[in-house]
């Protein structure tokens, strides 16, 4: 798929992006000048996002989506690449 697309947005942490299918990823995005953005989603998908009401707070959700881009950070600077903005 990556020889079709400009950007991809990756999951990171919690339902599919585990460290490493990440790094994969943003060293293989990296190699073909292909944009990084993440995190795709910030909730729990597991945890039936969709399909039921989430008892999340606003700074639940803050909290979320500093985890998962700072995993993210992380992993993009091991392989050299940057988050797209």
């Amino acid at each position: 798929m990556l020889e079709l697309v400009t950007s991809v947005n990756v999951a990171c942490g919690f339902h599919a992006g585990d460290p490493e299918i990440m790094a994969q990823l943003f060293s293989a995005a990296k190699a073909r000048g292909i944009a990084i953005g993440a995190p795709s989603r910030v909730l729990r998908i597991l945890w039936g996002f969709g399909r039921r009401r989430l008892p999340f707070t606003a700074g639940e959700i803050e909290r979320l989506v500093a985890y998962q881009t700072g995993a993210a950070q992380a992993l993009l600077q091991l392989c050299g690449a940057s988050l797209a903005m």
